[in-house]
């Protein structure tokens, strides 16, 4: 039988140990290779291994592996792996002809060789150098525990003693030597590899995908439940920490941070590029507050009676049909023409927002720029998607991805969300399920009934986490005709008192609006408000209106004045009035 030779660059290469006895076979093949002396290059195409039973296995699996690293296929022919020959041994004794073909049948994949070593027995000593090799060159984790597995059974070692006497030192040495020699490649390591595995996984938003790479996971790294939970807690921890680095400061430098006033949403209830969670029984008007907040950034109005700079809202509602929202936005006021309101809802072939949508968001976040993204609610958003309990940790996972996303547009974020039916509970731990909820956003809102008669419109609005600014317990009223949410002071303040103290505080930040980066002394403010000013102003610091420094010219007083700061929350140019703007509202 006679071969037809087909092109020279869709032969295989040849990697064979005496490349000058076995130059009859360079014809059939796209080059001949030696394992003493590889070529250089990066590799390419498919690769044929002709087993020399005289060269150690720790060389045919270096080439191996670098070929497997490189992409290129691998194959290996065994043609004397019963005779104890190298192939260039038969070439005397059989037609080249016959040969071929006979190579042609011998040729067995990479992974079948693999396997067919496992009853191979192996000296501790070789076990180890190979183990050493897979460590450094097998870079699928399941596929290195398998060839980790197999080393040790040939070398008769048991589980215990290879994985804590022999595996645990070589893996601290190699990666301690590939640190220090070259960083890169340190992320080879084991430990790298776990933690990009795990950081992974964090990002899965397929519920099957998800128990299928945890499985893969902690079989693969032998973890238990409980460690894989803390690795998880850890790596978020730290994703924390790097957005935020310790610094030493002065004294001079931290009596001039004194009392920084932070920019706002919504004055003294919402800071801006933050995160809200809004919680609530269900009826006690959770979506008709939030609503009410829209409305007030949408149009530039005022939300609990605070002014609001004028933005863009995106409203994603999960928790209910599309219509009800759509009419609860007719009832506060929108109508058809306002561009600065999209909602996103289910309704017939409309499908409703979901976690594992997080792309799609940002592609409403880089085309719409909001400055306000309301999601209604984390059970519907995130918890159903993914298959969660509310009680899980991983909720708040997902709450601060989705807060890193909408903040890095520079837009703010509410929640809606449920309360606990739990009477006993209070402040934070009334919003249902893992404290990691409330504990991944920077305010707690929450709205509660203050009567058992549900035509009564009052409620209490309460702020039992706040970040940065000193929180109110409000008496709040909902005004059916014209859907907006009315604010009647503070809890066991009279309205009087309230209108009162709205109206001397919306003087004072007139008046420090007048004179921006001016201090005064709060001798100064009383003799233009009165006493009564102190306790505003102390209120106004404390919710983070106005700034309070010390004074230049008496060193132990103190002035208070309106940051430049604040001057950031419009989007217009201060030179430039704002634009007119018509409520309405545009799907998504």
């Amino acid at each position: 039988m006679t071969l037809t030779q087909p092109q020279t660059s869709t032969l295989p290469k040849l990697w064979i140990s005496d490349t000058i006895a076995g130059r009859q076979l360079a014809p059939f093949f796209n080059g001949l290779y030696s394992p003493v002396t590889p070529p250089s290059g990066t590799p390419t195409g498919h690769h044929i291994l002709s087993l020399d039973p005289d060269t150690p296995e720790i060389i045919w699996k270096t080439i191996g592996y670098n070929l497997l690293n490189a992409g290129c296929s691998v194959s290996v022919y065994q043609v004397g792996h019963f005779t104890n020959q190298p192939l260039e041994w038969y070439l005397a004794d059989i037609p080249l002809d016959d040969l071929v073909i006979q190579l042609m049948e011998a040729e067995i994949s990479w992974e079948e060789w693999v396997e067919g070593l496992n009853d191979e027995p192996l000296t501790l000593k070789q076990a180890l150098e190979l183990a050493k090799l897979a460590i450094l060159k097998i870079l699928d984790d399941e596929k290195l525990n398998i060839e980790l597995d197999s080393l040790r059974r040939r070398a008769q070692v048991s589980e215990y003693s290879w994985e804590k006497k022999y595996l645990e030192p070589l893996r601290a040495k190699l990666e301690k030597t590939l640190a220090l020699s070259s960083p890169e490649r340190a992320l080879n390591t084991p430990a790298e590899r776990m933690k990009l595995n795990i950081s992974a996984w964090l990002r899965e938003t397929d519920p099957f995908k998800q128990e299928a790479e945890k499985a893969r996971i902690q079989s693969t790294f032998r973890l238990k439940d409980k460690v894989f939970e803390r690795l998880c807690r850890v790596l978020q921890e730290a994703e924390k920490r790097s957005a935020r680095q310790s610094t030493l400061l002065s004294l001079k430098e931290g009596f001039n941070l004194e009392s920084h006033a932070l920019k706002w949403l919504v004055p003294g209830f919402f800071p801006a590029t933050s995160s809200v969670l809004l919680s609530g029984l269900p009826g006690c008007g959770k979506t008709l507050l939030a609503i009410d907040l829209a409305h007030a950034i949408a149009t530039g109005g005022k939300f609990m009676g605070e002014q609001c700079p004028q933005g863009k809202v995106i409203l994603i509602g999960s928790d209910q049909p599309l219509n009800m929202t759509m009419s609860y936005l007719a009832d506060r006021g929108f109508d058809e023409d306002n561009e600065d309101l999209r909602v996103v809802g289910q309704s017939g072939d409309l499908p409703a927002w979901g976690i594992q949508d997080l792309p799609l968001l940002e592609t409403w976040l880089e085309e719409m720029k909001p400055s306000l993204v309301i999601i209604d609610s984390i059970r519907t958003a995130i918890c159903y998607p993914l298959g969660l309990e509310e009680k899980s940790e991983q909720v708040g996972h997902w709450l601060k991805e989705v807060e890193r996303l909408v903040t890095r547009y520079g837009a703010s974020l509410l929640w809606i969300h449920h309360d606990n039916k739990d009477k006993e509970l209070k402040g934070v731990s009334k919003a249902s399920g893992s404290t990691a909820i409330p504990g991944n956003v920077s305010v707690h809102w929450r709205v509660e009934t203050v009567s058992a008669d549900p035509a009564d419109c009052s409620r209490k609005f309460s702020m039992p986490k706040t970040r940065g600014f000193e929180g109110s317990t409000l008496n709040i009223r909902f005004q059916p005709d014209s859907g907006e949410w009315e604010n009647l002071g503070v809890v066991g303040e009279s309205i009087a008192a309230a209108s009162q103290r709205q109206c001397m505080q919306e003087q004072i930040l007139s008046f420090l609006e007048s004179r921006r980066g001016i201090g005064f002394e709060g001798n100064e403010f009383k003799a233009m408000f009165g006493e009564s000013c102190y306790s505003i102003l102390s209120r106004m610091v404390a919710r983070g209106l106005i700034t309070k420094r010390r004074s230049t010219a008496n060193k132990k007083g103190k002035v208070y004045l309106l940051p430049e700061l604040l001057e950031e929350l419009s989007h217009t140019s201060p030179d430039e009035p704002p634009p007119l703007h018509s409520p309405t509202y545009l799907f998504v």
